[in-house]
């Protein structure tokens, strides 16, 4: 098929899908153009679209910056021309086309490229165009001819889609490479809550959309976001940023747009100039002293100043703006130097640009531009866009000619008439080339094309606008460079917009360390909220801490068992884990006790073992006794094990024996009890009481202890005793506590002991009307008495007391109980052996009537109802063994001689 049925083809599809429309069908279509054996086309906004939505070409529409990139290219390609290495025989055309900055515009004038007249060399590959928007739609167009597109200023991130825009290339970098940029700048200022503000097109909303998922992947939040067409009015662009001037006070989420002094603009020159002109005649807006960061469309341009008529420089002033790093070209420079009116008389563009660079009106003056003058950061990349295609061509033909590539060779215009022929084959084969293209750039370093078309090495100057003494300019003051980051930024020199402290860019102020905050959603969004603004809600409560690991705001968790919250509420520490010390004063006392108590029980047994046989040892049932003194002492060494820091082993000790220790004591004195009361509250008898010899005491007593143990071991397996944390108080201390120490099971154990007081006591009760002179029951009595008073009043209190109270509680029972057993029973006992040893002596238990007196022997056995016979006492002695006897004997001397 016939080019020109494609051209055809592709005509009528736009048009029927009204891709070719727009004010600029009356525009004066003047080019710029050299016949050569290639031509390459040229896409360039020389001038822009008038008030009235016409493409004006005229003095008062040139954009300087766009005629200084077409000037780049006939530049350019007149050097390599020139060079006599660089496609030997061949001579390069060109065809550069005035976009107006409108892509319909644009669109209608690429179609000249594709012309197929016979006066008229179709163009191999195309410059441009310089918005994002209009190279797409171009691309577009030219990939249906195989026709590569390499842009110099088109940056949008969607044109790196290298299956969609297969015969797209750009010598500029990527906007993914500015938006991180940008966001870098943004860290370097702490600067966590930014406005946004792009343009309508491909360029500004995908510029801004990489900016936002950087922003937000650095946690700054992006607060308006405004979308500006470049065709809005001024009304509808003072609509858009009305809510900037709410009143902080006001109700709803759009008060945080109050906040935030920072506006990141990815837009063009259009809405740049409008945006700043609606903010210089907003008061309130202007009063904000807004710091705008602006992109590479429009952040060093001097236009962006001016609108109608009104100088916005006071509004702009400290701008950052983030632009292709700006390499200056001698030879370019030097080119622009000597143009004038007289000598450039191609077409009437460099005129309009003349008159606006020099701001003057030719013939009025004459001068020639300056080498001094500053041109377009883009020029660079307009020149390795043109150097790109005649090396990929040069490449392309030299492969054709197997390496012959000499200057007096005709292969290279035969091969390039054989592509000409063959578009499809030639576009696929050119485009290859252009893939593999390296050579050294303008900036000196290697230039080449990624896989998806996209210039591999970025870098980007940090520009500040800067106004002193009534002047302006765009001054470089830091180097941002792929790969490496921001470098080279020097703070010093950058003047802000009120002087030379950086602004603050916040959303909320922070709310303290270890305040909870509570979310504030974006407005006109139903589940999102900013990552950066909150409420302060206050600290987290006692034992809770903020926790930050879930989200930003915090979440106030409870603390681990045995920890508390900090005071700050930011984590946990330990809490002071509490027990009964040695140290403790209570601890010193019940240890005290327990000392004494030792050595008076370690002092009786010696006594009573050194005066074993003596008949006051013998008449306090000897055996019995021991027992009696060996369960004190147990009982007294209990109390290092209570006072001891709890452990498993110390918790299962104190269970265990606490029973059994106190069941030896009074088991003991149960035995005994029980047989002095059988001996004397019996009838009068022949028959010897059964089981009342010294052996048969120990195995009751036995028995009675091994009804404790049973107790004790069944409590040991029910509840398992251990120690353990108590941090049921854990806002001010963990308790180190014996588990199951005071529970039911303890409780059945208690009771046993009471209920072997008890038994004592009556016993005791039982036998108070013995003989007189028999006082061993009435020392019983004390101490049944007395043992009784502190096991109610212990097992009161036991249920009582706190956790970490129990342990001395405990032992100080187990203490009083053995001390008042000893004191009762013991102590007189000692103080005869030690003091009155003159009266451990048998004496008569009861004096024997003579015989022939018998009034002397009715009254001796003429008693009251109120107590025993003498014939029940004889009889008892008897038939008792001889410890009895010298009991019965003996209890006289001691009760008379310690009263």
């Amino acid at each position: 098929m016939r080019l020109g049925a494609y051209i055809a083809f592709v005509a009528s599809l736009t048009v029927v899908r009204g891709a070719i429309r727009g004010p600029c069908e009356s525009c004066n279509a003047t080019l710029l153009d050299r016949v050569g054996d290639i031509v390459f086309g040229g896409l360039f906004p020389v001038h822009k679209i008038s008030d009235d939505g016409k493409c004006v070409q005229d003095r008062t529409t040139v954009r300087q910056f766009g005629f200084e990139r077409l000037e780049a290219m006939r530049f350019a390609i007149d050097q390599i021309n020139s060079d006599e290495a660089l496609l030997p025989n061949i001579t390069l055309g060109y065809e550069m086309r005035d976009t107006c900055s409108d892509a319909d515009y644009a669109l209608r004038q690429s179609l000249n490229f594709l012309n197929t007249d016979d006066s008229k060399t179709p163009s191999l590959g195309v410059v441009g165009a310089a918005s994002s928007g209009i190279s797409i739609r171009v691309t577009d167009l030219l990939n249906l001819f195989f026709v590569p597109l390499i842009s110099y200023a088109s940056t949008s991130a969607t044109l790196s889609d290298s299956k969609r825009y297969p015969y797209f290339f750009r010598s500029i970098p990527s906007d993914e490479f500015q938006a991180t940029a940008m966001v870098a700048i943004a860290k370097k200022y702490n600067w966590t809550y930014v406005h946004g503000v792009h343009s309508l097109d491909a360029y500004g909303k995908d510029g801004f959309k990489a900016f936002r998922t950087k922003a937000t992947e650095a946690s700054i939040d992006v607060g308006l976001n405004v979308g500006i067409d470049k065709d809005a009015s001024l009304s509808e662009v003072q609509k858009e940023l009305e809510v900037l001037e709410e009143s902080s006070s006001g109700s709803g989420n759009s008060s945080v747009y109050q906040n935030g002094s920072v506006i990141v603009m990815f837009c063009h020159l259009d809405v740049a100039q409008k945006v700043l002109y609606v903010v210089s005649r907003t008061p309130k807006l202007k009063s904000r002293g807004f710091t705008f960061i602006g992109s590479d469309s429009w952040g060093d341009k001097d236009e962006v100043l001016t609108y109608e008529s009104e100088d916005m420089t006071d509004v702009a002033r400290g701008l950052i703006s983030v632009i292709p790093s700006q390499i200056k070209v001698e030879s370019y420079n030097a080119h622009m130097a000597n143009l004038n009116p007289s000598n450039y008389k191609t077409n009437e563009w460099f005129l309009h640009y003349y008159d606006s660079k020099l701001e003057c009106v030719y013939p009025n003056c004459s001068e020639t531009l300056s080498a001094d003058l500053s041109y377009d950061s883009k020029v660079a990349f307009v020149l390795d866009a043109v150097n790109a295609y005649a090396r990929a061509l040069h490449n392309l033909l030299l492969g054709k000619c197997n390496g012959n590539g000499n200057l007096n060779s005709s292969c290279f215009r035969q091969r390039l008439a054989e592509c000409q022929m063959e578009i499809e084959t030639c576009g696929q084969e050119f485009k290859t080339s252009l893939e593999n293209v390296t050579f050294r750039s303008e900036s000196k370093e290697p230039f080449s094309f990624d896989k998806n078309g996209d210039f591999i090495n970025a870098e980007y100057d940090v520009k500040n606008l800067q106004v002193q003494n009534g002047s302006h300019s765009f001054k470089t003051v830091g180097l941002w460079i792929g790969g490496e980051g921001l470098g080279r930024l020097n703070v010093a020199d950058i003047i802000w917009h009120d002087g030379n402290t950086p602004p603050s860019s916040v959303c909320s102020d922070p709310c303290g360390e270890g305040v909870l905050r509570e979310a504030v959603k974006k407005p006109n969004e139903r589940s999102e909220t900013f990552l950066t603004c909150w409420i302060c809600k206050g600290k987290c409560e006692v034992h809770h801490y903020l926790d930050l690991s879930g989200s930003s705001y915090g979440d106030c968790k409870k603390c681990p068992d045995n920890q508390t919250s900090n005071d700050a509420r930011t984590g946990c520490v330990p809490l002071e884990i509490t027990y009964l010390h040695w140290g403790d004063g209570l601890a010193i006392f019940v240890i005290i006790l327990a000392v004494i108590g030792c050595i008076l029980v370690v002092l009786t047994l010696i006594a009573f073992g050194l005066r074993w046989h003596t008949p006051l040892v013998m008449a306090s049932s000897r055996e019995l006794s021991v027992i009696m003194l060996l369960g004190m002492l147990l009982s007294y060494l209990l109390t290092f094990v209570f006072v001891a820091k709890p452990t498993d082993v110390t918790c299962g000790i104190q269970r265990f024996f606490f029973g059994v220790f106190l069941s030896i004591i009074f088991g003991a004195l149960l035995i005994k009890t029980n047989r002095i009361s059988r001996l004397f509250n019996r009838s009068a008898s022949v028959q010897r009481p059964s089981c009342i010899s010294p052996s048969s005491q120990l195995i009751l007593t036995g028995l009675i202890v091994v009804g404790a143990c049973a107790i004790s071991v069944v409590w040991l397996v029910i509840a398992n005793p251990y120690a353990v944390s108590d941090s049921s108080r854990k806002n001010v201390e963990v308790n180190l506590k014996c588990k199951h120490l005071i529970d039911y099971g303890t409780l059945v154990s208690w009771l046993y002991i009471l209920g072997l007081i008890v038994v004592c006591i009556v016993y005791a009760y039982k036998t108070r009307k013995i003989p007189e002179n028999f006082k061993e029951t009435l020392f019983i009595n004390f101490a049944a008495y007395a043992e009784l008073i502190i096991w109610l009043a212990f097992i009161a209190v036991g249920i009582v007391t706190t956790p970490q109270q129990r342990p001395a509680f405990m032992s100080l029972a187990m203490t009083l109980t053995a001390s008042a057993a000893w004191g009762c029973l013991f102590l007189p006992k000692l103080y005869i052996i030690l003091l009155r040893p003159e009266r451990n002596v048998r004496q008569p238990t009861m004096r024997r009537p003579s015989r022939g007196t018998g009034a002397e022997m009715s009254r001796h056995f003429s008693k009251g109802t109120n107590s025993l016979s003498d014939r029940q006492a004889a009889y008892a002695v008897n038939n008792s063994t001889d410890e009895d006897k010298s009991a019965i004997a003996n209890n006289q001397s001691l009760t008379t001689n310690s009263s």
